[in-house]
């Protein structure tokens, strides 16, 4: 059978996504019947200011009851917290209605992949197996039940790249407004997709490199409409700060929990040794080598003391200068926790047995090596496709020196995981021809060559 001679007209191409759809909003459903989301959306940074803001107590932070009386105004990214508030307003079981509104996102994200994985590839093979990875990877089907962020990033960074896909082919400012549009959303649900903006021109630019400045165009279009997405965030933040404040000042305190002498690296887990050490107060025997406080997350002491009143662009700065302090003051250890949070990011974190006993973690293991495993064989096969493939190599780094600066968590590379079907499909399209025993000619086979 000659695999490199199917052709799928679009009709049958739209009928195999379409049921590829159904299966992942099915399997989603099913999943909410027999996972227990968590007790209360209220225990996430953004499901506590979602409920301040349903008790009118507006947009606020109390930073884990530190700063009651003086609570923190514009701490994390708005769009999170809204739609954590608008689960509190519309449904009855706020939970459940969250993971209603991530089910349907998880869902239409399959679709977004599917436009990343064809265009990227030229081979509409690679986006249906692709999509059909993402509708069926455990992790995502579980974790588009829970409360935390990933879910909306996911759909957010999908969407934002199947525009950019588009604009690569058809550039129009009809397109540019779009990406534009939901890089503000993205900058209003995570600050750090500012790096996708040189990424877009950085890849636009490769792929048409005689169009230098249309792509300067296209993109200052895109750049401009992210700030008119933003801005009224922004000048609701200069109203109540009296100075410039983009977005959110959460900034310093994660930076601080990823760069500090008790840090493992990842999330607000700490070495409790360590800790008690930092602390000067006397070590727990019967506590495990790592915990995860969660709240409130050790601090220095000269912030701990001045917490309640500080102001809240000071505090911001002071977290980063207590981080930058123990990076100069620690080097060689700063340098350790560097490595073991690019491993903890691309493999697993040290810690993860201890920290996570579910039964499925050994499963999750496996699953993910051999993804690994296929991604990076992925990556060889499709070197002939470089330019194309470059918006994920470009992706993957960006991420990788963001968590390693700031700090990991396993389902901050969830969030890139998909992309990671898209190399995996090729192998696995390239061991389907093969095994077949066929060579791609160069007149049939669009699988990996180089597009003009």
């Amino acid at each position: 059978m000659d695999t490199s001679s199917i052709r799928i007209n679009p009709k049958t191409t739209i009928g195999l996504l379409i049921i590829v759809l159904i299966l992942a909003l099915l399997a989603r459903v099913l999943a909410l019947q027999f996972v227990d989301p968590v007790s209360s959306l209220r225990v996430t940074e953004s499901g506590m200011v979602a409920d301040n803001m349903a008790k009118g107590k507006g947009f606020t932070f109390e930073l884990f009851g530190t700063r009651s009386a003086n609570p923190l105004r514009s701490f994390m990214p708005p769009l999170f917290p809204a739609i954590n508030y608008a689960a509190i307003r519309l449904f009855a079981d706020a939970v459940r209605g969250l993971s209603l509104i991530h089910i349907v996102l998880s869902t239409a994200t399959v679709a977004l992949l599917f436009i990343v994985g064809y265009k990227l590839s030229d081979n509409v093979f690679i986006g249906l197996l692709s999509a059909a990875a993402f509708a069926f990877y455990p992790v995502l089907i579980i974790m588009a039940v829970y409360p935390p962020s990933l879910t909306l990033n996911l759909f957010l960074l999908l969407f934002y790249l199947a525009t950019i896909v588009w604009l690569r082919d058809r550039p129009s400012p009809f397109l540019a407004l779009i990406a534009g549009l939901l890089l503000g959303l993205g900058l209003l649900a995570r600050f750090m997709f500012i790096g996708l903006l040189p990424i877009t021109f950085l890849w636009l630019w490769l792929n048409r490199p005689k169009s230098l400045k249309l792509i300067t165009v296209l993109s200052g279009l895109i750049l401009l409409f992210a700030l008119l997405t933003m801005l009224p965030w922004t000048v609701r933040n200069y109203r109540v700060h009296q100075r410039l404040v983009p977005v959110a000042t959460n900034g310093g305190f994660v930076f601080w929990n990823g760069n500090n002498p008790f840090t493992t690296g990842s999330g607000h887990e700490v070495y409790t040794k360590r800790v008690a050490a930092y602390l000067g107060i006397e070590h727990d025997p019967s506590l495990p080598e790592v915990t995860d406080p969660w709240q409130p997350y050790p601090m220095p002491r000269v912030i701990a003391d001045r917490a309640e009143t500080m102001d809240e662009l000071e505090l911001d700065a002071a977290f980063y200068q207590a981080g930058l302090h123990f990076i100069r003051q620690n080097p060689d250890q700063w340098l350790d926790l560097l490595q073991a949070k690019l491993i903890g990011f691309w493999f697993f974190r040290s810690n993860i047995g201890g920290t996570y006993t579910a039964s499925w973690t050994q499963y999750y293991k496996l699953g993910y090596i051999s993804l690994l495993a296929l991604t990076i064989a992925g990556a060889f096969l499709t070197r002939r496709q470089w330019r194309s493939y470059m918006l994920l190599y470009l992706i993957f780094a960006y991420y990788t020196l963001i968590y390693a600066i700031f700090h990991v968590q396993t389902r901050y590379r969830w969030e890139i995981e998909p992309l990671f079907f898209i190399l995996a499909s090729a192998t696995i399209w390239w061991l389907a021809e093969r095994l077949l025993h066929h060579r791609p000619d160069k007149t049939n086979s669009t699988a990996f060559t180089q597009p003009d």
